[in-house]
């Protein structure tokens, strides 16, 4: 009896013993072998804290933002749902960005190599509004914050968040002058159209007794249509130079190419008009008209020129 009581003394022993060790192993925080070690040491903090009433989480991404990694203290398989925002302003970049992602927390760590996005095409360094939805047993749970993304800590990005603010005000500066200079080009090109219409209003006599347009034509052809043909092919292009981010002064160049297109649209009908011969009476009648729709044009020209005037930079 005594040597069968020492024998189970013994397995009861070692069955604790054994426990306590398999114990430490399933809570042995092991880093994965993709993380880099310099991710390891900062997330294990998180990992290690003890997993009362409060469950904690810690993000990092590689530095060319195709992983990002999550710790947590939680030592058990939690699927959960990723959704990150940047805050405007606080990132290097213009452009809305937002994005989500699924993965898996396992002893700890949680891996997520792929993400869809709401807005925006890339992820920049800088904050993040995240919120991190997930299921224990039955019930729904939600962890938001705010976090920063990026490499070399939040005072270094503070610094290049300060340069790449004023780069960006730099060319928003040289933007608003170019655009200024454009609606003066097209302003002077509008109202030399203008005055090459009234002159040849004055001319008197004509082709076969008729009012030819010979003159309007010539001069038009010399002084006016080549620089307005460029004047709006360079609008044109300019819009797909101009970064997406700027987006304001994206439409303000739509807007001069389309307000070129209809001074162009406007000296063709007066050309055809000319081309056709019109006599003494009909060019009495056709004066109202064109220089109303001369009005309009101007008017519109002015009204835009205000507004990219008005125009701000980016916060």
């Amino acid at each position: 009896m005594g040597q069968k009581r020492i024998f189970f003394s013994i397995l009861v022993f070692l069955l604790v013993l054994g426990g306590r060790e398999l114990w430490k192993i399933n809570n042995q925080i092991v880093r994965p072998k993709e993380m880099p070690e310099s991710k390891f040491l900062v997330l294990r903090k998180t990992a290690e804290i003890p997993l009362q009433d409060k469950i904690e989480f810690q993000f990092a991404f590689d530095p060319r933002f195709n992983r990002l990694w999550v710790s947590s203290n939680l030592n058990q398989k939690v699927d959960i749902l990723l959704k990150l925002e940047a805050l405007k302003g606080k990132v290097l970049s213009l452009e809305p960005i937002e994005f989500q992602g699924a993965g898996q927390i396992k002893r700890h760590f949680a891996r997520f190599d792929h993400f869809s996005f709401t807005r925006g095409s890339q992820i920049y360094s800088g904050f993040y509004r995240v919120h991190l939805s997930y299921r224990m047993g039955k019930q729904e749970r939600g962890h938001s914050d705010v976090i920063y993304l990026g490499e070399g800590g939040e005072e270094a990005f503070a610094k290049k968040l300060k340069i790449y603010k004023e780069s960006v005000h730099k060319a928003f500066e040289n933007y608003s002058f170019e655009l200024s200079e454009r609606y003066a080009t097209l302003g002077s090109l509008l109202r030399k159209t203008e005055t090459l219409f009234k002159k040849r209003l004055k001319i008197k006599g004509g082709k076969s007794g008729k009012w030819g347009g010979d003159f309007f034509e010539k001069n038009y052809s010399k002084e006016i249509g080549p620089l307005l043909t460029q004047f709006a092919s360079d609008n044109f292009l300019n819009v797909g130079k101009v970064p997406f981010n700027f987006g304001a002064v994206q439409t303000q160049f739509n807007i001069l190419f389309d307000l070129s297109k209809s001074l162009a649209g406007l000296s063709e009908e007066i050309l055809r008009t000319f081309r056709g011969g019109v006599s003494r009476v009909r060019k009495n009648d056709l004066k109202g008209p064109f220089l109303k729709k001369f009005h309009t044009l101007k008017e519109n020209v002015l009204l835009h020129e205000k507004r990219a005037k008005s125009l701000k930079p980016p916060p």
